[in-house]
Order: structure tokens, then C-alpha cells, then sequence
């Protein structure tokens, strides 16, 4: 039993962490690739904060994505 509880619990994570992935074209990738290979988790934050606040995204990179 204890089998499938893990075998249950990898496929659960693999679903959440395809369902979580930023999906961005690649034409915009390789427009914007080296400000979002430079973005910080902090940006991600601070860009989750303005978008709580109803403000635009200020981040460039962030806008990309």
C-alpha cells in the first residue's frame, strides 16, 4: 500500500508542475532572452505585488513573459 501512495503522490507533483509552467512563444523568447535569463525571484514578487495592487507591471522581462 504504501507503494501507491508514493506512486499517487510523484504523479500528483507532475501534474501541479505542468499545470505551473510559464508558457511563453518563442519568437518573444528569443526577443526578450536575456533580460528573463537575468530575472530574479524577487522581480517575480515584486511583479505579483503590482498586479495585487492593480498597478501595471513595471518589469520589462516580466511583461515578456
Amino acid at each position: 500500500m504504501p507503494f501507491l501512495a508514493q506512486v499517487f503522490g510523484v504523479l500528483q507533483k507532475r501534474q501541479v508542475c505542468k499545470a505551473s509552467e510559464i508558457q511563453v512563444s518563442s519568437k518573444d523568447y528569443c526577443t526578450h532572452e536575456a533580460a528573463i535569463r537575468s530575472l530574479k525571484p524577487q522581480d517575480l514578487l515584486d511583479a505579483a505585488e503590482e498586479e495585487r495592487l492593480k498597478m501595471p507591471i513595471s518589469n520589462p522581462a516580466v511583461q515578456a513573459l
